[in-house]
């Protein structure tokens, strides 16, 4: 007798048309938003992207740091149009405010559409930043391989235009001039 008022609900041709349409239209909102997502999530990658170090190069050597990076896109493919289409900013690795000696430093890229993941490859990199300094060094010379010289041809009255010059570099670069 409980049952009465569920059987004469299920008797209803109009409660059984709109309660099958509203199933309907539940079921297909959950999967329409599910296959939203994985149709429209795209990934492109930009190789060889140039990396811009930022420090004071009069005063520092850095090693350590690669030419260029790879940037992985992710996003909906339109947009990833629009980021391949309007690069921003190039890759950027921030050193001033390091000292002499090694660091961990992450990589920055500002994309210009903000519906867009950005990925860094590598994302982070070692650098050693060492003291750059100068020295004088006197020039002299050597001739290499003078013994394969064919024997009809002599060198002599070897001159520079000048007799010392500065190189800069790390101490111990400086030491394998």
């Amino acid at each position: 007798t409980n049952n009465r008022p569920f059987e004469r609900l299920l008797n209803n041709k109009i409660f059984l048309i709109i309660f099958s349409f509203v199933l309907a239209f539940g079921v297909f909102i959950i999967i329409d938003k599910n296959n939203d997502v994985m149709l429209n999530k795209s990934a492109d990658v930009l190789t060889n992207q140039e990396l811009t170090a930022l420090y004071n190069e009069e005063a520092y050597v850095v090693e350590g740091l690669p030419k260029s990076v790879d940037i992985t896109l992710i996003g909906r493919r339109a947009d990833l149009y629009l980021a391949k289409q309007y690069p921003s900013d190039e890759v950027i690795v921030d050193l001033r405010d390091l000292k002499p000696g090694t660091h961990e430093v992450s990589l920055k890229y500002n994309g210009s559409v903000s519906s867009v993941e950005y990925k860094l490859t590598p994302s982070s990199v070692t650098v050693v930043i060492y003291e750059k300094l100068t020295e004088s060094r006197t020039l002299s010379s050597e001739i290499m391989y003078e013994n394969k010289l064919d024997s009809k041809y002599t060198i002599s009255n070897i001159s520079f235009s000048r007799d010392e010059v500065y190189i800069k570099g790390a101490e111990y670069k400086l030491k394998q001039v």
